[in-house]
C-alpha cells in the first residue's frame, strides 16, 4: 500500500465559499494502521516550523500548489454525453442511491432559463450543479450568475450522467427522479 501523507491544507477562499484543498504526495511504502488519523498524528505536536523541515527533509517542497481558478481552468472546455431539451420526469432505478439533490446545467440559454425561473426551489433544496457544457470559465461564472446562489460545481457532469443514465438536462436527480 502506498503511503500517503497529508502535508498541508491550502485554504482557497472565492466570494461566499472556503475550501480546504488536501495536498498530498506519495512518499513510498507505509503499513496498515488502525486510525484514519494515524498519518497526522506525527504532525499534531510540531509546530509549524517542524512539519516545514519534515516536508523539505521528505523532498516534498518541491509542490506547486495551484490557484482555484487555474484548476477550474484546466478542466475548460467542458462537454458530455447529455443533450439539452425538454422532457417529462421520468423515475430511474439508477438515480435510487442520490440522497441529495443533484442538477446538471449547461452554458446554454435554456439551462440559463431554467436556473433562473428555479433558483429558489433549488437553493431551497440545498442543491448541487454539475457543469454538463461549458466553453470556459466565464462560461462557469456565467451559470453561477444565472443561479442566483445555487451552488455550481465547476467540473464535468459526465461521471454522474453515466452513472444515472441522464439524456438530457438540464435535469434534476433526486430519490430515484430525474424532473426538469
Amino acid at each position: 500500500m502506498l503511503r500517503r501523507l497529508l502535508i498541508i491544507l491550502i485554504l482557497v477562499t472565492v466570494p461566499k465559499v472556503v475550501l480546504a484543498l488536501p495536498v498530498i504526495a506519495n512518499t513510498g511504502q507505509t503499513y496498515p494502521y488502525t486510525s484514519p488519523f494515524a498519518p497526522l498524528d506525527q504532525f499534531i505536536n510540531m509546530d509549524i516550523q517542524e512539519v516545514y523541515s519534515q516536508i523539505e527533509a521528505l523532498g516534498l517542497n518541491k509542490i506547486k500548489p495551484v490557484s482555484y481558478r487555474q484548476m477550474i481552468e484546466d478542466q475548460t472546455p467542458i462537454s458530455t454525453s447529455a443533450k439539452v431539451a425538454s422532457f417529462q420526469a421520468y423515475q430511474t432505478p439508477l438515480a435510487d442511491a442520490v440522497s441529495v439533490p443533484v442538477c446538471v446545467v449547461g452554458d446554454d440559454q435554456h439551462s440559463h432559463a431554467w436556473l433562473r425561473q428555479n433558483a429558489a426551489r433549488l437553493l431551497e433544496a440545498n442543491t448541487v450543479c454539475l457543469v454538463a457544457s461549458a466553453d470556459s470559465i466565464e462560461s462557469i461564472v456565467d451559470l453561477s450568475k444565472s443561479a442566483m446562489g445555487v451552488y455550481i460545481q465547476p467540473v464535468s457532469a459526465q461521471s454522474f450522467i453515466e452513472l444515472v443514465g441522464l439524456e438530457y438536462y438540464p435535469a434534476v436527480v433526486y430519490q430515484g427522479w430525474v424532473v426538469q
